[in-house]
């Protein structure tokens, strides 16, 4: 399962949205971020009972670089199935699917969506990886109608994004039930990084469901259009 797949997973009117200074923050902070990709991922996909016991179990190992047109290429570097080595067969299979644009998924502090979020602070603060934050609940209303609800846990000094949690509706066909959180941490251009994202769901056909976990780390950021 490709990376993008994971990380990309009804009607709702907003209004302009009031100015939050720490959530102002956030977003100014998030803007430059966006001009960095990843250089290394790591993917773990877990299939579990109801006792959180592992049933089946996926790894795989990319890399990301620049290809020749300017894009971001993604290359399987390594892959197990259930503790398996499987590298050449996901490295085959990879080069007969279509190439997809790459993206880090749902991000409520983009710039260019603000218009499309509502945000509401909490009043409390948590402490997450050692950081003192302030809790903000949010609304993303996405262009093709899906809605993302979720809480945010932000430097409640700095504004830094530190962690989010989300779910959307609707689900993709065949889940019913997706949590996703994402942490952030301080990368090569300042804060606001991501760092890791796990996922947590059940999906499966008519009465047939399965709960399964998935777990994402990147690091090594490149800046898009540098040499």
């Amino acid at each position: 399962m490709a990376l993008t797949t994971l990380l990309l997973l009804p009607g709702l009117s907003l209004s302009a949205v009031p100015s939050v200074p720490l959530w102002d923050k956030a977003v100014r902070i998030s803007g430059p971020v966006k001009e960095w990709v990843p250089g290394n991922a790591s993917f773990r996909l877990e299939m579990v009972d109801d006792k959180g016991a592992v049933q089946e179990s996926w790894q795989m190992w990319y890399q990301l670089s620049r290809s020749p047109t300017g894009d971001v290429a993604m290359e399987v570097i390594r892959a197990m199935h259930n503790n398996e080595d499987t590298t050449r067969k996901e490295q085959q299979a990879q080069r007969k699917r279509k190439a997809i644009p790459f993206t880090m998924g749902d991000n409520p502090f983009d710039p260019q969506v603000q218009d499309a979020v509502a945000v509401t602070p909490r009043g409390e603060k948590d402490t997450v990886a050692g950081r003192e934050c302030a809790l903000f609940d949010f609304i993303l209303k996405k262009k093709e109608g899906a809605v993302v609800r979720g809480t945010a846990w932000l430097d409640a000094q700095t504004g830094a994004p530190v962690q989010v949690s989300y779910t959307a509706t609707p689900l993709p066909r065949g889940v019913f039930k997706l949590t996703t959180t994402i942490r952030y941490a301080p990368g090569p251009a300042g804060e606001g990084f991501l760092k890791d994202v796990h996922v947590e769901g059940v999906g499966g056909i008519l009465f047939f469901r399965k709960s399964f976990r998935s777990d994402i780390s990147v690091d090594e950021y490149w800046r898009r259009g540098s040499s």
